[in-house]
């Protein structure tokens, strides 16, 4: 690996963490739902089952790995991929080419279908939900899972960016 892949994955890593702090300082309204997980329950996700597929939504405009971890026999690698409008981080394994464990998925594009709810969208009518309080207008809106959080970004009533954070154990 390159010095400049490194630097990169760092950087990816780096600008992660800094949304996540600088999204928990404005949290208008966090929720809990044991149910939610990235891949099940309110507002999951709908990624694809493999890697290669998951590589194959859309023009790749960049790939960076970071941290490889080796447990002898094979090598998990934890690997930023950027699309327009989509960025993902997950974690693929060296002894299973199709496998990946999603840590992250940040959406700020409208054109992804991949998520119950989508970017542009009403977030009080989106988020609305039996037992959940309504978003405010502007800020951010968290639902917390026993595994998983869902931040909603939210301008002007609308939902701007969605950004999962997935246990990959």
């Amino acid at each position: 690996m390159t010095r400049r892949h490194i630097s990169l994955a760092t950087s990816l890593v780096a600008v992660g963490l800094l949304s996540c702090t600088a999204s928990s300082t404005v949290v208008a309204l966090g929720i809990y739902d044991g149910s939610f997980t990235c891949d099940s329950g309110p507002l999951s996700l709908h990624l694809p089952a493999t890697y290669p597929e998951l590589l194959a939504l859309g023009k790749i405009k960049q790939i960076a790995d970071g941290q490889v971890q080796d447990y002898g026999t094979y090598k998990v690698t934890y690997r930023g991929i950027e699309f327009d409008g989509l960025s993902i981080i997950a974690y693929v394994f060296s002894n299973d080419p199709n496998r990946y464990l999603l840590a992250r998925a940040e959406i700020s594009d409208p054109s992804w279908n991949i998520a119950q709810i989508k970017v542009g969208q009403s977030a009080k009518s989106t988020l609305k939900h039996e037992g959940w309080s309504p978003p405010a207008d502007e800020g951010v809106w968290e639902l917390d899972g026993d595994t998983a959080i869902l931040s909603v970004s939210i301008k002007s009533g609308r939902i701007v960016k969605l950004t999962y954070s997935c246990d990959a154990e």
